[in-house]
């Protein structure tokens, strides 16, 4: 089995999972720069497409895939060099960030309801961690510093 390292790009060919009948990923692959399998699985048919993919742990990874969370305040650069518009794999890590439930309280303090919270906090149906579960498409993306 092939270990697929942050930062790695990958290709895939999408298919339809049998048990839920939504797109995955499938015959995910590591691109090493400059490897001659580069040539062979980048775009070979009209099933195959390549894309940029980031990990985000869940709650994070679900409020974004759900479409409440729109803005990231990660302290890297990781989306700087891509332009508005780029569209990016969301691929939701193993484990549950440990924020304490901040994220909850913000939630309330906007007039969110627990109900509301938990459908928010929950992957698309079908979907679990360790899968990629959304397209996203970033918008402007720049670097700041803390005075700004």
């Amino acid at each position: 089995t092939e270990v697929i390292d942050v930062g790695d790009e990958v290709s895939f060919v999408i298919r339809n999972d049998k048990k839920t009948g939504k797109k995955m990923a499938a015959e995910v692959q590591s691109v090493k720069a400059g490897s001659s399998d580069a040539e062979s699985v980048t775009n070979s048919d009209d099933n195959t497409v390549d894309m940029r993919v980031f990990s985000m742990n869940n709650p994070f990874a679900a409020l974004l895939a759900n479409g409440h969370k729109t803005l990231e305040t990660r302290n890297g650069t990781m989306f700087v060099p891509y332009p508005e518009g780029t569209k990016f794999l969301l691929h939701v890590g193993r484990r549950i960030y440990p924020d304490g439930d901040r994220h909850i309280d913000v939630m309330k303090s906007g007039g969110l309801s627990d109900a509301a919270i938990n459908k928010l906090k929950s992957l698309p149906q079908g979907y679990g961690r360790g899968q990629a579960v959304a397209i996203l498409e970033i918008g402007k993306t720049f670097e700041t510093t803390l005075a700004e």
